[in-house]
């Protein structure tokens, strides 16, 4: 029930992928609606607890400020759940995770964004639910826990191609519904499955950012957790 597996997302190359800020796209601030459960823009402030020491600075072209971690800072938010997770996997529920993030230089592997039953100032032993991260080349990776019996995460993706570049912000999306998971880089669809891996929400939940100070992000921009699928939502347009 406690066990924290890591699955691998297959991709096609970043170097062919649409940067922000390189390839003429326009980029806007993510808007709240009543599907949102969480945003944060971080135009000089974040709504999230601030570990350690952070600043603001430059962001994606058509984007404010971005939030800048120190060494050995991070981020943790109260989320409040939208709906409960049951002991036998139950694809009925809709949700979305969007972001923009700068991998730190050089590459750290680690989770830079986790979502767990506790609000910790350390690690948990358990309760991570979800969890996007990097791996040591860069290649995004994910994990979490949704139901004790058919658990959609021991079923992995294939293994990843794409390496995040350094010095630059690369938008994330993570999005499941019924039908299933997608995951998006920059708009491009990366990979999918038929398997909704949703995370075990509780009636409340913790997010961390750069998960106790692990450093594996530099910068990160327009965090949005949603109720629904958005995939198709993602805020660059080229």
């Amino acid at each position: 029930m406690f066990r924290r597996m890591f699955l691998y997302v297959s991709a096609v190359s970043i170097a062919v992928a649409r940067l922000a800020g390189q390839t003429g796209c326009f980029v806007s601030p993510e808007v709240t609606d009543s599907y949102t459960a969480l945003l944060d823009h971080f135009d000089g402030s974040t709504t999230g607890q601030v570990f350690g020491s952070v600043s603001y600075g430059s962001s994606v072209s058509g984007l404010h400020q971005a939030l800048q971690f120190s060494s050995g800072s991070w981020v943790e938010y109260n989320l409040n759940g939208w709906f409960s997770w049951s002991s036998n996997y139950s694809p009925t529920n809709y949700g979305s995770i969007e972001l923009w993030v700068k991998p730190a230089s050089p590459r750290v592997a680690g989770s830079f964004l986790v979502i767990n039953w506790y609000s910790s100032a350390t690690p948990p032993s358990a309760g991570y639910i979800t969890e996007l991260g990097l791996d040591s080349s860069g290649r995004l990776t994910f994990g979490g826990w949704t139901s004790i019996t058919n658990n959609p995460f021991d079923t992995p993706f294939s293994q990843p191609h794409t390496r995040l570049p350094l010095n630059a912000f690369t938008h994330i999306s993570y999005t499941w519904s019924p039908v299933g998971t997608a995951v998006y880089v920059n708009g491009d669809l990366e990979a999918t499955s038929s398997l909704s891996y949703y995370p075990a929400l509780n009636p409340t939940v913790y997010l961390y950012l750069n998960a106790w100070g692990n450093n594996v992000l530099a910068a990160v921009d327009e965090l949005r957790v949603s109720t629904i699928a958005r995939a198709e939502m993602m805020s660059c347009f080229c």
